[in-house]
């Protein structure tokens, strides 16, 4: 799953959201527990418009990989953008 989970990020940083997506994707049939293919289906996600499921992306994540702190920001910048501060400000502490 590696592979194609740099693929996914290096798509999504070019802005190719939706190729970004399908690699994510890619990686989590190889791996359904893959954290990094996770945490970039998750920016697609919610560059997509859908930040619940790029939430529960997001929750499965850290599920998996409690001890990331880059896991928990990303999540708390997007419960902040949600207007969700008291879980945000959880996430960051």
């Amino acid at each position: 799953p590696d592979g194609w989970a740099s693929l996914a990020e290096c798509r999504f940083q070019l802005g190719e959201h939706r190729d970004a997506l399908a690699a994510a994707d890619k990686a989590l049939q190889i791996d359904g527990a893959f954290v990094p293919a996770l945490a970039v289906r998750a920016r697609c996600q919610l560059a997509a418009g859908q930040p619940d499921k790029a939430l529960a992306s997001l929750d499965l994540a850290i599920q998996l990989a409690p001890d990331l702190p880059e896991l928990r920001v990303q999540r708390g910048d997007l419960l902040q953008s949600a207007g969700e501060l008291h879980r945000a400000v959880a996430d960051y502490t």
